[in-house]
């Protein structure tokens, strides 16, 4: 190692130089796919809900308790051991998309349905989603409901969700097995 102008100059074997330029050779690739992805949106989780709560759900056996928030969560209460069990995050954006007003567990509480102001600002369109209650995953995504979904019931056998809108119209999603 030698000093020269202020700078620091290492003698490296030739297969460290090629291992430190392509390092940075992928860092610059790296960097030019992150500022194409969407921008995230981190969040500090608390362990409960951190502002109103929209809506509430049980389950037929009432094992597992829903609610739906305009923190831009769903989460899943155990009942038997008043745990959270599961964090369900639909998409998200800025301003009031993702904001959740309806939730709704079917009633084997296999599945629990989400709805809010769940589109993007300018498209109009807010979808309701469909999680998996034990794993947390994203199962279905509903066509567009023209307005804010502000209430969701499952039927009796589960196969059918309701959704009302702000906007007064109802609609029924069918074929949810």
């Amino acid at each position: 190692m030698t000093q020269s102008h202020g700078f620091i100059m290492l003698s490296l074997p030739a297969c460290k130089v090629r291992l430190i330029v392509s390092i940075a050779l992928l860092m610059c690739v790296l960097n030019d796919a992150w500022s194409e992805a969407p921008v995230p949106y981190p969040r500090i989780e608390t362990g409960a809900h951190t502002a109103k709560i929209s809506r509430i759900g049980i389950d037929r056996s009432e094992r597992w308790l829903v609610s739906a928030s305009t923190d831009k969560t769903a989460r899943v209460w155990d009942l038997n051991s008043g745990k959270l069990h599961r964090i369900l995050r639909p998409p998200i954006g800025d301003g009031f998309e993702g904001r959740l007003y309806a939730v709704a567990i079917s009633p084997d509480a296999a599945r629990v349905a989400v709805g809010g102001f769940t589109g993007a600002s300018n498209a109009h369109q807010s979808p309701v989603y469909l999680f998996d209650r034990s794993s947390g995953r994203l199962m279905k995504r509903s066509v567009a409901i023209t307005q804010s979904t502000i209430h969701l019931v499952f039927s009796a056998d589960g196969t059918r969700l309701a959704a009302a809108s702000g906007s007064g119209s109802l609609y029924v999603l069918n074929g949810l097995d």
